[in-house]
């Protein structure tokens, strides 16, 4: 993996069978949470001074709400956060990862903008008195407005604009891979409870999602898309407690 970092391509591994594959899979799923140990350190110092306040993530809160105070809500949602947000996310930013595909470019696009302009739009008519319906409606304001946009990029208008960068994206491996990578980590931005005062650490407070998106978007390119998911499958597991589920 280290080497891919020095230098990302667009190669994937075609003869490795598929146990071969899910071992590369758990090597990268433990050298995540190393990473992870390694980049927490210094945010976890800064907290005990006192000199950074604690930075949580909004959907942990709304789970330990869930758990306390609405616990038939629950099965809603972990199946949205560990089976179909990791989907949405690999599909929005690392599906396009490979040679220069318009396809996947335009769903990864398509899937980017209905994440986040779907979800806004979707507050203006949830349906309060059920979690399951406003959760569906949700998903369903996402697919709409994925939809239409996908429609839109897939105009021989917009096509004919996307393919000029074929050459940029093929001779660029490193430069889309780290972009991509950049653009997932400062996402979650918007899904952390942050004081206006921390803002000056977010690169740090930031570098446990870059670690995120550089394990998945190996495992994207190498692998395939479905690894990637399943690995993030698994993250979003041990985030939301495997003991807590067994339990449950």
């Amino acid at each position: 993996m280290l080497l891919f970092l020095k230098r990302p391509d667009y190669e994937t591994i075609q003869d490795f069978t598929v146990k071969s594959k899910f071992l590369i899979l758990f090597k990268i799923f433990i050298l995540t949470y190393l990473g992870l140990m390694i980049v927490l350190i210094p945010l976890i110092i800064l907290q005990k001074l006192e000199i950074i306040g604690e930075v949580a993530q909004k959907n942990i809160l709304l789970y330990e709400i869930i758990k306390r105070d609405y616990v038939n809500y629950r099965p809603y949602f972990l199946i949205s956060m560990i089976l179909i947000e990791p989907i949405l996310a690999e599909y929005s930013y690392r599906l396009s990862l490979s040679n220069f595909n318009a396809k996947f470019l335009t769903i990864s696009i398509s899937l980017f903008i209905g994440n986040y302009l779907g979800a806004y739009l979707s507050k203006f008519i949830l349906l309060q008195y059920s979690y399951f319906a406003s959760l569906l409606t949700y998903y369903i304001s996402i697919i709409i407005v994925s939809g239409f946009f996908y429609l839109i990029l897939r105009t021989e208008f917009i096509k004919s604009y996307l393919s000029r960068i074929k050459t940029v994206w093929n001779t660029n491996p490193g430069l889309i891979f780290y972009l991509i990578t950049g653009i997932f980590a400062i996402m979650h931005i918007f899904n952390l409870e942050i004081r206006a005062n921390d803002l000056i650490f977010i690169p740090l407070i930031l570098l446990p999602f870059v670690i995120y998106g550089l394990s998945f978007g190996y495992l994207r390119v190498r692998l395939g898309i479905k690894y990637s998911i399943i690995l993030h499958v698994m993250i979003n597991v041990l985030i939301f407690g495997l003991g807590d589920l067994i339990k449950h």
